[in-house]
Formats: C-alpha cells, structure tokens, sequence
C-alpha cells in the first residue's frame, strides 16, 4: 500500500486540504491508465486533483472551481454539480463553449 499526498474533501463533505491518503501500489496499474500513477491524456489532466472521501473518488478541479470525476478513476459514481468542462466536446482551451438557443 503506498501513500499519496493529494486535497481532500473529508467524509461528512467538508474541504479538509492536502492530506495523505492510501493508495494502491503502483504495480497494481501497471501498463494502464491510473489518476494517480499514469494519467491518460484526457483533456482535465492538468486541472487540480481532489480526493473525495465522502464519495470515494478522484476529482478535478476545473477554472469554475467545480469537481469533476477524473477519467482515469475506475469509480462508477460519476454524479456531480456540473458547469460543462468536464464534456471534452464543450470545453475549448479553458472555455466552456456556449451554443446559441435558435429562437423560432
């Protein structure tokens, strides 16, 4: 088991700052895509990572300040307040892009 040093958000929902938290072993992933070994390219690679305790899964932090799940997190809880930049379709160099509603 290693550790690795990343912002939390504590169980109960409350932002904790960095914290240790366990991780598997870097062997485990080994040869695949991992949020915390071996990033894929994805186009949030950069943005902050936090931990989310309270739902078991890795965030990124987008410019909006908004936690989006990380691509690489092997969760199936993808529920999340959402602002569009975790859509890789929408988000354009550090923009949502805004598509004009046709009024008829």
């Amino acid at each position: 088991m290693g550790r690795f040093t990343v912002d939390c958000v504590d169980s109960f929902g409350f932002f904790i700052g960095p914290a240790n938290v366990n991780v598997h072993d870097i062997g485990e992933c080994f040869g695949e895509n991992c949020c915390i070994h071996n990033p894929s390219r994805h186009h949030m690679k950069t943005w902050k990572q936090i931990w989310r305790d309270d739902h078991k899964i890795m965030h990124r932090m987008c410019l909006h300040e908004i936690g989006h799940p990380d691509p690489d997190d092997l969760s199936s809880d993808r529920n999340h307040h959402c602002c569009g930049c975790c859509d890789p379709n929408k988000f354009i160099e550090g923009e949502v892009v805004v598509r004009e509603i046709e009024r008829s």
